[in-house]
């Protein structure tokens, strides 16, 4: 409805108003410049009016809206200077948005901090637009208002002249004849214009008494016609209110014309409520029975010329009128439309101008069908006569009146927008043409607008974007975003973008209240979307321009969000977000008056990796060890969090600088809750992080009073001025427990920032004495730790856990013999008792730990103490060394079969610096032994030497069977989901392993020779193994099932000496043939593998079952190799059949080897004639001599030979 009225008040009938001087006075005299003034607030106020189109149908106005207008308005001034220029326009539109920017600013604040626009609510947005974009509504209306009279824009001409006279003039018959006088000079549309007598009577100057205008009225209507009336006015004894805020209200409304001079309460001053009566009834009988018949007869006249000067062309120029028209020569055109190429017009008299005189009319009748085809006439006519402006003017009515037609029709109108844009391109090529085309824009998108044809609107504003001056830009491109947000899918991102152009030319214009407001409203927009670049420009434009401004706190809000790093496109700024928020933090401080906290949008600390670690408290790296000690029900419950009055404890933090510039970090305090200042800390100095560095940063802390505390946030100085706060709040782990919380996330408590300040806590400090910082691989270490009690209470039950598994406690016991017993079960991390049982408050003790290094690279070496006071609460302290542990001897091994043994080429390669001699070489199997032999090797091996030698295994004389493979099932089967089978009443706790030594000099205190250490050493590394072998079946589960060492494995040690060092490279694992396992392994084999997993309840645990059972077939769990082995030894023979024998016996020697170490084979060999076919191949001709069919047995571990 609001464009609707826009377009008919834009294109309503113009009226121009003379007045003589005395008129004048009276107007003067109530604050107004003119008559003009005097009826300018009635304009719009002339309703339900009944009109009659071309085609005799009656249509009734809504509102019929006029325009009155002082001379000056229509004509040009000498110089040839229009009265408004488009840098007048200009002048005036910046004067307004400055003063609706200001009207705005008491509104920004809240702007900054709502943002005024949901980014998610397609009415919230199109209600922002209405209701705060008055000054596009005032441009509008300023630019309507706007038209001197042109010769091809007959809008601009008036379709009316008012002659005014005050019957207080000495001589008014005169002054009709002067004013009439000056309407005559051909200046408009038609000679003949309608003119208008109005006698004023000054009631305030003559009184009452209306003789003297009544007399002067008749006279007029006899000299002039019966177009004449009379007023009354200044009848008011005092100022009517009612009649002022009319008049204030048109005064405050934009228009070209300008406000009124006088104040408000100046206004009408003189005007009473029955005047303002007579002037509105006067303005309506002006329009119902003077304007409207006038305009009716002259369709009535234009039609019947236009129709006769177009042969035929009727008044609804359909058929063969039309055709007969537009096919017509351009010699006869131009003849017709006599266009002056000189003064670049068309002549009042020629058919162009009365076609568009025709059109003018039919569109105030709202008759639409009639009006756009005369306008179409009358831009085909000036094409052919290039006349650009008339072209121009009538296209734009083309446009608009289909538009009118369709919405009156309620039906959907042709497309408009290529005829619309070739509009714009013509009134470009014009003097003042960039006024126009944006009038005919404005027009046109509330033309479009009653249609709903939203995104016609959008792209009309754009296009007038890219010609009108940027004082215009942003308002057009403002309105143009907000459009797209009406249609009926909003294009969000479109509308968006939109804006963000019209900030940019806001702020070009010096409109920063405008631009702030449109660029919060596109930040709005893009804060949650995946379009990090265009949010960062948009806060760094809202910085700069708050800063100023003056508003150092909002322009340090902005910068703060850019200091995320996540954008590419701000890599290279980020030292300048730095540098500028360096700055302005300094106006800051002044503003808030005091320190002024900020907080980055990307935080420094690490909230995840954040813990604090007492003397007694948990540490992340000790998880596992602390898992340990619960599982052997040891509660350390919340001691693990206890500090003492004033003992120091740490609080590890992980700092992370998210830009791409360094960043400098001092003055780092910690507040606790319950605390108002920071607790005390030492001083970590100015830490500088290089651009997206990540750096483990340890406070150490005390606290001087009991209680409980946490860690809430973290304040620090950033380039030593900006004051910068971070939050420490963090969850707890997810709650499962009940079925409540399973349905809605609960969070237990955090526990990794909390400290317990408790009196008289016992303490246990942990001294490592000089362990080395590295080592070589195959060294034993002896680990000796200083234990003290430096707390004032006793400690107990002294316990401890420790990784890694090759770690003994004490020192390992030597045992002489060829053979040791390890314990068959794997030697899994576990809680020991600490050879010193409590300790007294200020003594101290030591404790010694045996370490083989076997790989080389870092070794983490952690101990987890747990002790009890005299209450019986736990409490536990922790130390951790890093061991870098060196490469001595890289080793390979290859095996090869033998008969009744094996063949072990073992190659070793110096990885030292020095010199390295290998003295002896020593094995440990269950069922091969060595055969001593001296190593071929005397001299010492350089760096990057070689050495390779072979090593010979032979079965022992009384092999054990492997009786582990049914108990290890055992344990299996129930994992899987099937019932365990039973098992003779049988416990196995130790393998009897052999040891003996390759070489002849063997050496004493070797690995093998302490089963606690190599026990520990072997579990380690078979743990590691089947770790990745087994890694779909738990850790528990691997441990429980698989034994320390397989029936088959043989583990080698070889001992080395260099200059500086010695040690023993533990070689663990090499398989030799198969394992000796029993018929009931193989039973139990065949039973596993067999089945196809037992049924759940849940189709998912099955299937996780069955694929478990799948994996475990294809692992070496159930590879058994075939143990017979057939070899044909080759053996060279030469024979000449041209000079020996034609026939030879050859001899063929089969050897027949059986690898298993516990099971006898019998065999049965059958050879296959000669000339048999098998698989597709066919056999020699040569036969053989002897038995074709051989059978025997072979004896574990043995070969035989078969000759035929």
């Amino acid at each position: 409805m609001e464009a609707e009225r826009s377009v008919y008040r834009a294109l309503c009938p113009r009226i121009a108003v003379l007045e003589s001087e005395d008129v004048t006075h009276i107007a003067e005299g109530n604050g107004l410049r003119n008559l003009t003034e005097l009826l300018r607030p009635f304009e719009a106020h002339t309703h339900n009016v009944a009109v009659r189109t071309s085609q005799l149908v009656s249509r009734t106005y809504t509102n019929f809206f006029v325009r009155f207008e002082t001379p000056a308005a229509f004509f040009i001034s000498s110089d040839g200077a229009e009265p408004g220029t488009l840098d007048n326009f200009l002048d005036q539109v910046q004067t307004r948005l400055r003063a609706h920017g200001q009207a705005l600013s008491g509104t920004i604040p809240s702007l900054v901090h709502d943002h005024a626009m949901d980014a998610d609510g397609r009415a919230e947005k199109e209600a922002y637009g209405r209701a705060s974009q008055p000054w596009f509504s005032d441009i509008a209306e300023y630019l309507y208002r706007y038209r001197p009279m042109r010769s091809y824009d007959s809008f601009s001409h008036p379709q009316a002249v008012i002659l005014a006279v005050s019957s207080s003039n000495p001589d008014p018959m005169n002054a009709f004849a002067r004013l009439y006088q000056e309407t005559s000079t051909g200046m408009f549309a038609e000679e003949n214009v309608l003119r208008c007598y109005l006698v004023l009577h000054d009631t305030k100057k003559e009184g009452n008494d209306k003789q003297r205008s009544m007399a002067l009225l008749q006279e007029v209507k006899k000299t002039y016609g019966l177009q004449c009336a009379m007023l009354a006015l200044n009848s008011a004894s005092a100022p009517d209110p009612a009649v002022q805020a009319l008049f204030a209200q048109e005064s405050n409304a934009a228009d070209s014309r300008g406000a009124f001079p006088a104040a408000p309460d100046a206004l009408a001053k003189f005007l009473s409520g029955n005047d303002k009566d007579q002037i509105q009834a006067y303005v309506r009988e002006l329009v119902v029975k003077s304007m409207v018949p006038y305009m009716e007869r002259s369709i009535q006249r234009l039609n019947e010329q236009v129709g006769h000067s177009r042969r035929g062309f009727t008044a609804k120029l359909f058929g063969a009128g039309r055709k007969l028209f537009s096919t017509r020569s351009a010699d006869t055109a131009h003849s017709a439309h006599r266009y002056d190429v000189e003064t670049h017009t068309y002549s009042p008299n020629t058919i162009t101008s009365q076609t568009r005189r025709l059109a003018d009319l039919a569109f105030y009748m709202q008759d639409f069908m009639l009006a756009s085809e005369m306008y179409d006439a009358t831009r085909r006519d000036a094409q052919v006569d290039h006349a650009v402006e008339y072209s121009a003017a009538a296209a734009e009515m083309v446009c608009i009146t289909k538009l009118l037609e369709a919405a009156a029709a309620q039906v959907r109108p042709p497309p408009m927008d290529p005829l619309f844009y070739a509009c714009c391109d013509e009134y470009l090529h014009t003097p003042s043409g960039h006024l126009y085309a944006l009038r005919a824009t404005f027009l046109y998108t509330s033309a479009q607008k009653m249609l709903s044809n939203e995104l016609s609107v959008a792209h009309a504003l754009i296009h007038a974007a890219s010609f009108t001056d940027e004082v215009l830009r942003g308002a057009v491109l403002e309105q143009a975003s907000f459009a797209y947000l009406c249609l009926p899918t909003p294009l969000e991102r479109k509308s968006a973008s939109t804006l963000l152009r019209s900030a940019g030319s806001y702020e070009a214009c010096g409109q920063k209240t405008l631009s702030l407001r449109a660029y919060l409203s596109v930040l709005a927009f893009y804060r949650n979307r995946a379009w990090p670049a265009i949010t960062d420009h948009v806060l760094y434009k809202l910085a700069l321009q708050a800063h100023n401004a003056g508003h150092a706190l909002d322009a340090i809000s902005y910068l703060v969000q850019l200091l995320h790093g996540g954008s590419k496109w701000m890599a290279e700024r980020d030292e300048e977000v730095v540098r500028e928020l360096l700055n302005v933090y300094k106006y800051a401080s002044e503003e808030a008056h005091g320190p002024y906290e900020i907080s980055f949008q990307t935080p420094i600390w690490s909230v995840a990796d954040a813990w604090i670690a007492t003397m007694g408290g948990q540490m992340p790296r000790f998880f596992d060890l602390e898992a340990q000690i619960a599982a052997h029900k040891i509660r350390l419950g919340d001691n693990t969090h206890i500090a003492g009055i004033e003992e120091t404890f740490t609080v590890h933090l992980t700092a992370t600088n998210p830009l791409h510039t360094r960043l400098s970090i001092s003055n780092v305090r910690l507040y606790f809750s319950g605390m108002q200042e920071a607790a005390a800390s030492d001083e970590t100095g100015d830490i500088a992080l290089e651009a997206q560095e990540t750096r483990r940063i340890s406070i150490h802390a005390r606290i001087a009073l009991p209680g409980a505390y946490r860690l809430e946030r973290i304040t620090f100085r950033l380039g030593g001025t900006v004051l910068v706060m971070q939050s420490m709040q963090k969850r707890g782990p997810r709650l499962q427990c009940t079925k409540e919380q399973r349905i809605t996330p609960a969070y237990a408590p955090d526990e990794t920032l909390t400290v317990q300040v408790c009196e008289h806590v016992p303490r246990l400090a942990i001294d490592l004495c000089k362990l080395p910082e590295k080592a070589y691989a195959g060294q034993r270490l002896s680990l000796i730790l200083g234990l003290s009690n430096p707390s004032p209470a006793p400690l107990s039950h002294l316990a401890l856990a420790y990784a890694p598994n090759e770690m003994v406690l004490g020192v390992p016991e030597a045992q002489d013999g060829d053979s040791i017993q390890v314990p068959a079960a794997l030697a899994r991390p576990s809680v020991h008792s600490a050879s010193v049982a409590s300790l007294a408050p200020s003594s101290s003790e030591t404790l010694t730990c045996a370490l083989h290094t076997m790989e080389q690279g870092t070794l983490h070496l952690k101990w987890l103490f747990v002790y009890q006071n005299r209450r019986g609460e736990y409490f536990q302290s922790a130390c951790e060394h890093i061991l870098e542990v060196l490469p001595v001897l890289a080793a390979t091994t290859k095996i090869r079969y033998t008969p009744p043994g094996y063949l072990v080429y073992l190659a070793l390669e110096n990885q030292s610096d020095e010199p390295i001699r290998i003295p002896s070489i020593t094995c440990a199997s269950e069922l091969y032994a060595a055969i001593p032999q001296t190593l071929p090797c005397s001299d010492a091996l350089q760096p990057g030497a070689r050495f390779t030698t072979a090593l010979r295994f032979a079965p022992l004389p009384h092999i054990q069977a492997d009786v582990m493979l049914p108990h290890a099932l055992h344990t299996l089967r129930p994992f899987l989901g099937m019932q365990p089978e039973a098992l003779p009443a049988r416990s196995i706790c130790f393998t009897q392993t052999r040891v003996c030594s390759v070489s002849d000099a063997p050496q004493s205190g070797s690995l093998f020779q302490c089963p606690s250490l190599y026990a520990r050493c072997r579990s380690a590394w078979r743990l590691r193994t089947l770790a990745h072998t087994y890694d779909f079946l738990p850790v528990s589960v691997r441990a429980d099932t698989f034994s320390v060492l397989e029936s088959n494995e043989l583990d080698l040690l070889v001992a080395w000496v260099s200059p500086s060092q010695h040690g023993q490279l533990y070689l663990p694992g090499t398989r030799l043939g198969l394992r000796a396992d029993t018929a009931q392994s193989f039973e139990a084999l065949a039973a596993l593998g067999k089945s196809s997993g037992a049924n759940n309840m849940y189709e998912e645990t099955t299937r996780e079952r069955q694929a478990i059972l799948a994996k475990l077939r294809r692992s070496p769990l159930f590879a058994y190799s075939m143990p017979l082995q057939l070899d044909v030894p080759t053996k060279h023979i030469s024979h000449d059949f041209f000079t020996g024998p034609s026939v030879l016996a050859a001899p063929v020697t089969l050897q027949l080897a059986n690898a298993s170490p516990l099971w006898s084979l019998s065999y049965t060999l059958r050879l296959l004639p000669a000339g048999a076919i098998e698989k597709g191949v066919k056999l020699p001709v040569a036969p053989w001599l002897n038995a074709t069919v051989l059978r025997g047995t072979i004896a574990p571990c043995s070969a035989i030979m078969q000759w035929m």
